[in-house]
């Protein structure tokens, strides 16, 4: 039995399945990993642990280790290509292809390597801020590039029809947006794939960053309001354990007052 464990949670909009909690892979799960990223369309990854911490070993190396030499690395039925690394304050941010090893099809990915301390709590909320909103962008593009390829296939397949004689009216659009998924006649919907977030149990630190991530979505609101032991309350629901310590806990509070006042200043710069 795979030692890996996933757990899904609802995000904004009660969008479904926005958020992938799980446990860092290890040497004999790595393959496990990359099957549930690509079974669930996951494009965006967080990672907020060390290979190893105080000499234990806290997560196996399940990337390539340079975008030069040695860019690809195979893991069970799953090639992963790094493409580019980039070394930002407090986090680097990698950009991967990964390929099932027995077909043609291959998906750009991002992956976010958060560089949290062994103890205690990032002694700074902007970098998590940061990251956070690159990760936040990373998703929407993909988004995107999922509703034309949509998009493109549902024009192939109306002018298709039309060439049969079916009853589709001319200049008519063939897909919708509904709750910021794009629907076609069909039935097909191109889905934002949930952002996987990890730390080694996938608990305390994972639900720290995905409890941010919350905060500061719902600042964004017209209320401009966050109910932070609710936002933990709903975590911990979806995923058990999840903020463990009081420090974890304050670190939420701290990086919600951080963007409340930077979205207040940029209200009353214009």
């Amino acid at each position: 039995m795979s030692r890996f464990k996933q757990q899904r949670s609802v995000g904004p909009r009660d969008a479904p399945n926005y958020y992938i909690a799980c446990q860092a892979p290890l040497e004999s799960t790595t393959s496990d990993f990359w099957r549930m990223i690509w079974e669930q369309q996951s494009r965006v990854i967080i990672q907020a642990t060390d290979l190893s911490e105080n000499g234990i070993e806290r997560c196996a190396e399940y990337l390539p280790p340079s975008a030069t030499l040695d860019n690809h690395s195979s893991y069970g039925d799953y090639q992963v290509t790094l493409k580019h690394r980039e070394v930002k304050d407090r986090y680097a941010i990698s950009t991967l292809v990964l390929k099932r090893v027995d077909g043609e099809e291959s998906r750009e990915l991002t992956h976010y390597w958060y560089k949290w301390p062994e103890a205690g709590v990032p002694a700074e909320e902007a970098p998590i801020i940061a990251m956070l909103l690159e990760a936040r962008s990373s998703l929407k593009s993909y988004c995107l590039e999922q509703a034309n390829e949509l998009r493109e296939k549902s024009a192939t397949l109306e002018t298709s029809m039309d060439a049969d004689g079916s009853k589709a009216e001319a200049g008519s659009t063939s897909s919708h947006e509904i709750n910021g998924n794009i629907s076609s006649r069909s039935g097909t919907r191109s889905q934002q794939g949930p952002l996987t977030v990890h730390c080694s149990p996938g608990t305390g630190r994972t639900g720290t960053i995905i409890a941010s991530d919350m905060a500061i979505r719902s600042l964004e609101t017209p209320k401009r309001s966050v109910d932070i032991p609710q936002l933990v309350y709903y975590v911990r629901r979806g995923r058990a354990s999840a903020v463990q310590t009081k420090e974890q806990y304050e670190f939420i509070y701290k990086v919600a007052s951080m963007y409340a006042a930077k979205i207040t200043n940029l209200s009353n710069d214009n």
